[in-house]
């Protein structure tokens, strides 16, 4: 551990409740008794750090008494590229969240904090938030006016009379659900739910509930392991228990790209002779599947399951046809 990392901890050791002691400093930092005293020293001399032994807890503290020292104020502290990048990804994502929803209260003390930790010395978190950009792409934005509803149900573990609009038949059902958890995926919520109507683990866009009604029943309780199991077994958030695997053939130029790609946790991808990629993944729904295996064009080959493969020539025979040139 760095000096300067050391300093931050011994700073936020003394922030604590309980006044941590010689003991606590030495296990913690896992530093020898010297460096902890050259450390205490540079603080208290060097950066005018007002630390005090409190000899009735036994331990030390900053001394917070009026006039107790000139002001104090740490080094800057540079994040590593992957710290740094994850703060401004999180202040990004905070900041675009709906300010009327359920996390309203809570979301503007987030930003402030993470502020506080993004600035270093001289280089202020807005300098560095504008050179750390994170965009976002394919997203809908929507405002999720029933968010407050199933968060409130969610928390107290309420069902929830839902009327929702499916997109993908265009019908709009009336249904009770125990919700089980909320998940954000490519900037869109989803709720994960047990739904009484079809009496299994269904997931919702929030977007797509029309009218929410919290019921006074409580809500059913379905393990983490079984909602993983019937909604992250296959590829995508359409998943699903029964799931068969997609077996893709991707052209050398395009293997560069996907073979650093996670499509699910247990694919398998497997680099040819001639350059090209095998990659195979488990499914249950086809339908987020073949729209990314769209995307690479003629760099990809369906080869194995024959249904999945036929289901992707219809797609293109269609495309192909609003193309045709009329004569």
């Amino acid at each position: 551990m760095s000096q300067t990392r050391r300093l931050y901890q011994i700073c936020a050791m003394l922030n604590e409740p309980q006044r941590p002691s010689r003991k606590d400093f030495l296990r913690r930092l896992e530093v020898s008794p010297a460096t902890f005293k050259r450390d205490l020293a540079y603080l208290r001399d060097q950066l005018n750090a007002p630390i005090v032994f409190d000899h009735f807890a036994k331990g030390y503290k900053f001394d917070t008494k009026k006039g107790a020292g000139p002001t104090f104020q740490l080094p800057g502290l540079w994040f590593t590229e992957e710290e740094a990048a994850a703060l401004a990804n999180f202040h990004t994502l905070l900041s675009k969240l709906d300010r009327s929803g359920l996390l309203a209260s809570h979301i503007d003390p987030l930003l402030t904090r993470i502020d506080a930790l993004l600035s270093s010395g001289n280089v202020t978190s807005k300098e560095l938030r504008k050179r750390i950009k994170v965009l976002d792409t394919r997203v809908r934005k929507i405002k999720h006016s029933k968010f407050p509803e199933v968060g409130f149900a969610l928390l107290h573990r309420r069902r929830l009379n839902i009327k929702y609009f499916a997109r993908s038949t265009g019908k709009l059902s009336d249904r009770d659900v125990s919700p089980q958890r909320l998940i954000n995926y490519q900037s869109n919520w989803y709720l994960d739910a047990w739904c009484h109507a079809s009496n299994a683990i269904r997931s919702f866009t929030i977007d797509g509930i029309h009218g929410v009604k919290i019921l006074e029943l409580k809500a059913t309780e379905i393990s983490e392991k079984d909602l993983d199991a019937e909604l992250s077994s296959g590829y995508g958030i359409f998943s699903g228990k029964n799931t068969k695997t997609a077996k893709m053939r991707f052209s050398k130029v395009h293997a560069r790209w996907v073979a650093d790609e996670v499509w699910h946790g247990q694919q398998k991808s497997t680099i040819q002779s001639d350059g090209s990629l095998i990659l195979e993944v488990p499914y249950s729904s086809d339908q987020e599947l073949l729209l990314d295996i769209q995307r690479h064009g003629s760099h990809v080959e369906i080869l194995e399951p024959a249904e999945l493969r036929k289901k992707l020539i219809d797609e293109l025979k269609k495309t192909n046809q609003l193309y045709k040139v009329k004569k």
